[in-house]
């Protein structure tokens, strides 16, 4: 007894109340371990359910047999909340491939978004076009007004423009068939246009044409048309003696005339007067008339000789005149335009096979001068330069301004209403846009469409990522680019 005592032990004693731990306490303790939903009954996954299958072909047989019913559903809700990933074959799949991805590609999205989208638009639709940029700083055109008016103004100048140009262009290859294939300076075309009248007022006097055994050089022409206005004057002279115009007449019909002018003639001057249609009232007439019909034959055969001295026929004389009136129509339309005739007289020197349909042709090209020689003067000062260069410094107008011209349709077509100093104030914003393009195109998006493709992935794989499944069958995800998942299987149970 003293023993049991020692080990404060009872033995004996009277038994006390069953101690009990309260309900609540019991509940908490499940809770806390298991959770509120403890008792809830999970149920079993229907094995022949197809999704099973789809489940198990992405995460693996072992993993799918570790599911429960509420695995189950929580995976099959996940997989049908996800969007549509964009094609197999995109760009974007390449661009995230991993979490470190994310928040590089999501910077330079955010970066590019920050500016208001119709500036991004805008200046998407200016492109790489420098012209447009250029035009738009330095234009003295009103800033508030609309770029669209500012275009049709500066259209039609060039339309202006284009249109001289293809009337140069259109005058070139008359002036070659005409004159031959030369560059031609822009003192010759004037030359040549502003001629175009006198030249077709004269046709019924060139109707023997052009073509010549042999090229008539410059000075056998000039000295034909001195001759030639001497015979003109003489002619005058023998008109008011005698009311005779020998010009009227071939050599042969007047050859009655010159052997009784002849020193041994022995013909009746009167009666040869008389014959052609003349008269001689007094011994004065009698003497004008013989003293201008000796000048006139005088030049005639000066005008012969230097025809068959120049390597000629006679029976070229009509067409050499022809060469020489339409040289006589060319100078003095140089002289008109203050064009020295030295100048451009090797370049209008018509050529010896030349038709007179040719000539036809050159004068209906250029039809009604219409400004065109007004024009081409202003254009250039310089009746020296080279009308190809000219053209060419047209054409690169034209062709320059149809350049920017037409990134400024784009941007009109985009926003109607655009200022100039709206797409000024783009301009301005242009270098950071630029940099966060630059960003976006190392992750393979070079256009606003790609921009779009890349951040609706973007948002798809940041809920991809949120899937409750581990990383290697995330990992399957980015592998097989989404196909491995089935959404559309997940959706329709």
């Amino acid at each position: 007894m003293k023993r049991l005592q020692s080990l404060n032990v009872d033995i004996e004693a009277i038994p006390d109340v069953d101690l009990v731990v309260p309900t609540e306490v019991v509940e908490n303790d499940l809770q806390s371990i298991r959770g509120r939903d403890w008792e809830d009954a999970q149920g079993a996954v229907d094995a022949a359910d197809p999704l099973l299958q789809s489940f198990e072909q992405w995460l693996g047989r072992d993993a799918v047999s570790r599911l429960n019913l509420g695995d189950f559903q929580v995976l099959k809700r996940a997989v049908g909340m996800l969007p549509d990933p964009v094609a197999v074959d995109s760009f974007v799949w390449d661009a995230i491939k991993g979490p470190s991805d994310i928040l590089r590609v999501s910077e330079a999205v955010m970066a590019y978004r920050q500016f208001d989208r119709s500036a991004l638009v805008l200046a998407e639709a200016m492109g790489a076009n420098t012209d447009i940029r250029g035009v738009l700083k330095a234009t003295a055109y009103g800033a508030d007004n609309l770029v669209r008016d500012f275009v049709i103004t500066e259209r039609l100048t060039v339309d202006r423009i284009a249109a001289f140009n293809d009337r140069l262009d259109a005058l070139v290859p008359f002036m070659k068939n005409m004159f031959g294939d030369r560059a031609f300076t822009v003192g010759a075309a004037v030359t040549a246009i502003a001629a175009a009248k006198g030249l077709e007022r004269g046709f019924s006097k060139m109707e023997v044409g052009f073509e010549l055994s042999r090229p008539a050089s410059e000075e056998v022409l000039g000295q034909l048309e001195f001759f030639r206005e001497e015979m003109v004057r003489g002619s005058e002279l023998v008109r008011k003696a005698c009311k005779v115009a020998p010009l009227r007449f071939s050599l042969g019909t007047l050859s009655g005339v010159r052997r009784s002018l002849a020193d041994d003639g022995a013909g009746d001057f009167r009666y040869a007067v008389r014959a052609l249609g003349g008269s001689l009232e007094t011994d004065e007439d009698f003497l004008a008339a013989a003293a201008a019909f000796r000048e006139f034959l005088r030049n005639v055969d000066d005008f012969n000789r230097v025809v068959v001295d120049a390597g000629f026929g006679l029976d070229e004389s009509s067409r050499l005149l022809s060469h020489v009136m339409a040289r006589r129509h060319m100078k003095s339309s140089s002289e008109a335009a203050g064009v020295l005739w030295g100048n451009v007289a090797a370049e209008l020197s018509i050529r010896p096979d030349v038709s007179l349909e040719a000539l036809r042709a050159m004068v209906a090209g250029v039809g009604e001068d219409a400004g065109l020689t007004g024009r081409l003067k202003s254009v250039s000062r310089d009746y020296a330069k080279r009308l190809s260069s000219v053209m060419e410094v047209a054409r690169h107008h034209v062709v320059s301004n149809g350049y920017w011209m037409d990134a400024a349709d784009r941007v009109v077509e985009v926003d109607p209403e655009v200022t100039i100093e709206d797409l000024r104030d783009i301009i301005r914003l242009e270098p950071q846009i630029a940099r966060a393009k630059e960003e976006l195109k190392a992750c393979g998006a070079g256009s606003g469409e790609d921009i779009d493709e890349l951040e609706a992935h973007l948002e798809w794989m940041i809920s991809a990522y949120a899937l409750p499944v581990k990383e290697d069958a995330f990992d399957a995800i980015i592998a097989s680019r989404a196909e491995i998942i089935p959404l559309s299987l997940s959706r329709a149970s």
